[in-house]
């Protein structure tokens, strides 16, 4: 029972956090699906809907097709090899063939570019009614509204979430053949009486949902040592006395449980043997507005174009339709001279149209002439908005006319090409998302083959020539050669053209060979032509080998002039492809190393200019500066002349002055004393002491 609270608690979580998400997002599907028309329909109005939202989605998820992705198995660690990667690389293609995964992704790509999300899953299936064995299944979800992932989750493929649910509404009569012993079984027929959460229950349905939640343990992993041969393990078990211990630690282990539930028991419980929950989300636009996630589809912001475009054609097409239909108009009377021809000129292209002349009160009346139908200044305005409506949309899903097969003005199929690209760009972050989803896909099948794939048995893998074969694993017999059960890979997804056949593949990979080298052109023209789809070609191919010379066939094996074997062809032609791809990835790396060589020195050649630049400022600064100084010192020097000259000046003038002052001294020694006159006072001062 704590696990149906737990379930039941998180249930209700999930769907709070996604009901306002897919709320929006049911309102855009049913955009696409043709509801387009916001406010309420009236009985005089014309309403069309064109709906050109389906092509453009389209477009988005053709170029999943075009790129053809893969998942590709390489070695990571210890334990693996090229030879059992390609088993894993074959054995998920054998499951995607047998999944039919190819309808699984286009449909996830599709609702993640129209709504917002998408879903796969990873099940087993035994391989038929009497045998343990199971295989792998890929499967889609054809209602992302059917899963409840963990709403913390911050990956775009979801492989972080600690929780998630898939549930499924059954009928009454299903639910009670399927499980017969369920406690709610016997209660279903009072279903109203029943107190249950939400829609798990109804009068019609019964909600099941399977329960998938990763459950943590604390364990203690010992790395211990052999003393005879020195050689370290680790394990979970303590060392015995065999074996030295070298350290300890705790660790925190992850088991992924899957519990199938209705709303009041748990019906079934297993242990999922990887180590992600089985659920890969294919996510379309998302970011987080504050605290507040952002998650939507192509459509979210195309609507309102539509909108336009539909009303904007209805409006054309009634202006059309209210238009009157007779093209002329005059007083009775004046069309009795042909009346078939003037009821029907405004279908027949007549040379002429006589009338009967006509008089109003004794005035003649103007004859018959032409009703314009159509105010061809509105028309053309809003055909002209249509058209800006349309311009508007493809804008939004970023497409160009090239990408939708309408060329206009593209020079050259280079330029084409570029206009189709920038419209791929533009819609490519979704494309991108599926890529990071089947990487995890890819990364989860790699993890749960082990388990799956353990025991002896023979198998069927897919090469990549979409060739068969049929391969026994974990066989003694074989020396363990294939022994799925250990070694540590990991997963990169490829792209690339889509052919319709290994046959254009191979043609198109050695006419790119004989371009890139005329020197093997000459000498694989007849493997070339003998991949030409064509009733000719095996006859052609044979008339460009008789143009070869024998030792250039005598030293592949072909000179007895019958066809090479078809595994010899295939061979050597290979080799020669991948020689001449090899040798194209060295020209690559050379260009790119002269590329960077041509930066390099055109970044040190800037800088040389900045450093000359600078220098020559610097030095006309330097040459200001010291002009300055000179300018400085000259002024100084003038300066200190004039103070000389005054200097000297001064001089003059205190000589000049010491002269007259001399000369003065001269004339009053040579003058004649005068004699004195007694001081009045003194004489006084005189008589009274004699008193």
């Amino acid at each position: 029972m704590e696990i149906i609270q737990e379930a039941l608690k998180r249930f209700k979580q999930a769907q709070d956090f996604y009901d306002p998400i897919r709320q929006a997002a049911r309102e855009d599907l049913a955009f696409v699906n043709g509801d387009q028309w916001s406010t309420p329909e009236t009985t005089d109005e014309m309403r069309l809907t064109v709906n050109l939202l389906g092509p453009f989605l389209r477009q988005i998820t053709a170029e999943a097709r075009q790129a053809n992705p893969s998942i590709r198995v390489v070695p990571a660690g210890s334990g693996a090899d090229e030879d059992k990667a390609e088993i894993y690389g074959g054995l998920i293609r054998h499951i995607e063939q047998f999944s039919e995964a190819e309808v699984s992704y286009q449909q996830a790509l599709w609702y993640a570019a129209a709504a917002g999300e998408g879903y796969l899953t990873i099940d087993s299936e035994y391989c038929d009614d009497v045998s343990f064995d199971q295989n792998l299944v890929i499967k889609g979800i054809n209602n992302p509204e059917k899963v409840f992932l963990d709403p913390l989750h911050e990956h775009l493929d979801g492989h972080d979430a600690e929780w998630g649910f898939i549930v499924e509404d059954i009928s009454h009569d299903a639910y009670i053949r399927q499980f017969p012993k369920s406690s709610l079984t016997g209660g279903i027929a009072k279903w109203n009486l029943l107190d249950l959460p939400g829609d798990w229950l109804t009068k019609d349905t019964v909600r099941v949902a399977r329960y998938w939640v990763k459950e943590y343990e604390m364990r203690t992993v010992y790395l211990v040592e052999d003393p005879l041969t020195g050689q370290q393990t680790t394990s979970e078990e303590p060392p015995d006395d065999t074996k030295a211990l070298i350290k300890k630690r705790q660790s925190q282990f992850c088991t992924v449980k899957c519990y199938l539930i209705n709303a009041t028991e748990v019906l079934e419980e297993t242990e999922w043997p990887g180590k992600y929950i089985p659920i890969i989300k294919v996510t379309g636009e998302s970011y987080y507005v504050g605290g507040e996630k952002m998650q939507y589809g192509a459509i979210r912001f195309a609507k309102d174009p539509q909108r336009q475009y539909n009303y904007f054609t209805s409006r054309q097409t009634e202006m059309v339709d209210l238009a009157p239909k007779n093209a002329f108009v005059g007083a009775t009377g004046q069309f009795a001279n042909n009346p078939e021809k003037w009821a029907n000129a405004n279908r027949i292209n007549y040379g002429f149209l006589d009338y009967t002349p006509t008089a109003l009160n004794g005035q003649p009346v103007p004859p018959p002439s032409r009703v314009s139908g159509l105010d061809m200044g509105a028309f053309q305005g809003v055909a002209a908005s249509r058209a800006q409506a349309l311009e508007d949309l493809k804008l939004t899903f970023g497409l160009h006319d090239a990408a939708l097969g309408r060329v206009q003005g593209e020079a050259s199929g280079v330029a084409l090409q570029n206009r189709v690209e920038q419209s791929s760009r533009s819609t490519y972050q979704y494309f991108d998302h599926f890529l990071s989803a089947l990487r995890c896909l890819g990364r989860q099948l790699v993890g749960l083959i082990p388990h799956f794939y353990d025991t002896e048995r023979t198998i069927r893998i897919v090469k990549p020539t979409t060739e068969d074969a049929l391969v026994t694993i974990n066989s003694l017999e074989n020396g363990n050669r294939y022994d799925l059960t250990y070694g540590s890979y990991d997963v990169v997804v490829t792209t690339g053209p889509a052919y319709a056949s290994k046959r254009q593949e191979a043609y198109d990979a050695m006419s790119g060979l004989a371009q890139s080298n005329p020197q093997a052109g000459a000498v694989i023209g007849d493997l070339i032509a003998s991949q030409v789809d064509s009733p000719m070609a095996k006859l052609a191919a044979k008339r460009i080998k008789a143009t070869i010379p024998k030792e250039i066939l005598a030293a592949t094996g072909e000179d007895d002039g019958d066809d090479m074997a078809p595994k010899v062809l295939l061979q050597k032609a290979q080799q020669e492809l991948s020689r001449a791809q090899m040798e194209l990835q060295q020209k690559d790396l050379e260009n790119q190393e002269l590329q960077t060589k041509v930066r390099i020195a055109e970044d040190k050649s800037a800088l040389e200019l900045t450093k000359m630049d600078v220098e020559s400022e610097h030095k006309g600064r330097e040459l200001a500066h010291t002009e300055r100084i000179t300018e400085m010192e000259f002024e100084l020097k003038l300066k200190e002349l004039e103070l000389k000259e005054r200097q000297i000046n001064l001089a003059e003038r205190e000589l000049q002055m010491k002269a007259t002052l001399a000369a003065h001294e001269m004339n009053e020694t040579e003058r004649p004393k005068l004699p004195t006159v007694p001081d009045m006072e003194s004489d006084t001062n005189l008589g009274g002491s004699l008193d």
